[in-house]
């Protein structure tokens, strides 16, 4: 019994390695605790949409889903909030919503008809300030109602230098795109160059236009740097942007989409369990991984049409710049839906949802000191997940070193007699093919990054 148990655990550690990816090789991972936010029971359903610092900008899940703004202190939130003027409307347009990147908030309101009408731009100039939010001798109106009609899915728009709106959508006589400026000084669309390159051709425009611009987002660092996510799945980009050009810098993830057309409808194929939720301020890019159940079960990759598709969840969160550089992998102490920065980047909020009653919990993890908290690899620390050890907790027992390098023709190599249940023996490179990665293990508390 004790040689069937050899052989399960040294296939476990072969699978493992083979997970590695160059991308993560030499990235440290760091543990962080965070501490709960507490909710009045006032605050149980709504939606934290915005955060600026301590003031969090929330609106009703139900009702007339108003919008309130609340000051955070000594991570309580309280029944202080006040009611929000800025998000009233009459019920004749439709709003979309986004964060300045200067303490501002925007709103854009659409007209909808058989193709959507932007009507005006308002910017609240101070979202820091309760007392400065609903002052509205503060905001800034711009009319948009002489602009070309448009097709705008995306669920929110970066605010661009020089008078000008970043979207994700197109005009209406021209859907090979998929994202647009929209110049309010000139009053005219400019149309980006970039259509994705997924090997789906057989799809008309307009459907292919909708996979990638419904409720997709667009963030910006607030100077010549601009983000493009896509709603489902795990597909990003950093861009600049050239007059009508888009000049890819980095993709973070480019996991295309499955899907054909049914007429003038897009029909997704598979719906991917693995998703991102993005945050950013003007130094750093933050993602949350989503691949789990709420208890932190993995689920599987992707779930096809008709199928009971779950929540996913995540408590990895990925760290960049606006070069793509990958600075940190950070790995939270709880499982949320959502992340969201303060303007500083000194601390990020993990929001929680539970689909089954609606409860709502966050917490607080303070950033500001990554570089002074110790660190581990991240490969080592992803294989202890998976394997489900302990997580969060001091380990009792000598760490193992887990090295890994590329087996090539010749090579010698560590191996085992092991038995299957049957009582047959067999050699460890018997589940190794050319150019696999085998685990080596030795009793020492370093790990080391292969180059390969």
């Amino acid at each position: 019994m004790k040689q069937k148990a050899i052989l399960q655990i040294i296939c476990l550690f072969v699978t493992l390695s083979l997970q590695a990816t160059d991308n993560d090789s030499c990235i440290h991972a760091i543990k962080l605790i965070g501490q709960e936010v507490e909710i009045d029971v006032s605050n149980e359903f709504k939606n934290v949409n915005f955060v600026f610092d301590s003031v969090l900008v929330s609106s009703e899940m139900y009702g007339e889903h108003t919008w309130y703004a609340h000051v955070l202190k000594d991570n309580i939130w309280n029944n202080n909030g006040i009611e929000l003027e800025f998000f009233k409307t009459d019920g004749t347009t439709m709003q979309r919503y986004a964060k300045g990147y200067d303490s501002s908030l925007l709103r854009m309101d659409i007209v909808m008809q058989k193709n959507m009408r932007l009507q005006k731009l308002t910017i609240a100039p101070n979202m820091k300030s309760i007392a400065d939010i609903n002052n509205r001798t503060s905001w800034k109106v711009f009319d948009l109602s002489t602009i070309p009609n448009l097709k705008f899915r995306s669920s929110n728009f970066a605010l661009m230098p020089n008078n000008k709106i970043l979207l994700g959508g197109a005009p209406i006589d021209n859907w090979n795109h998929i994202l647009t400026i929209v110049d309010y000084k000139n009053n005219k669309l400019i149309p980006l160059d970039y259509w994705p390159n997924d090997g789906i051709d057989t799809v008309n425009a307009y459907v292919k236009n909708s996979v990638y611009t419904d409720n997709s987002r667009v963030f910006t660092n607030g100077c010549d740097r601009y983000l493009y996510k896509m709603s489902e799945g795990r597909f990003a980009f950093i861009f600049t942007i050239d007059g009508d050009k888009v000049n890819i810098l980095k993709y973070l993830y480019s996991d295309y989409p499955k899907y054909k057309s049914d007429g003038m409808n897009k029909q997704m194929l598979e719906f991917s369990s693995e998703e991102i939720r993005c945050s950013t301020t003007n130094e750093i890019i933050s993602l949350l991984l989503l691949d789990s159940d709420k208890n932190g079960a993995k689920l599987k990759k992707t779930y096809l049409r008709g199928e009971n598709i779950p929540w996913s969840y995540g408590n990895v969160v990925e760290l960049y710049d606006w070069n793509g550089n990958k600075r940190n992998v950070i790995y939270l102490d709880h499982y949320g839906r959502n992340i969201k920065l303060s303007d500083d980047g000194r601390k990020l909020y993990l929001f929680f949802k539970d689909l089954e009653d609606n409860s709502s919990r966050i917490w607080v993890y303070d950033l500001s000191n990554l570089d002074k908290l110790p660190e581990g690899d991240a490969i080592e620390t992803e294989n202890a997940r998976a394997i489900d050890v302990a997580r969060f907790s001091e380990p009792t027992t000598k760490e193992t070193e887990i090295q890994q390098k590329k087996v090539n023709v010749g090579d010698t190599m560590i191996d085992f007699e092991l038995y299957d249940y049957n009582d047959n023996l067999h050699n460890l490179n018997e589940f190794l093919n050319k150019d696999k990665y085998i685990t080596r293990v030795s009793h020492t508390l370093r790990s080391s990054c292969s180059e390969d």
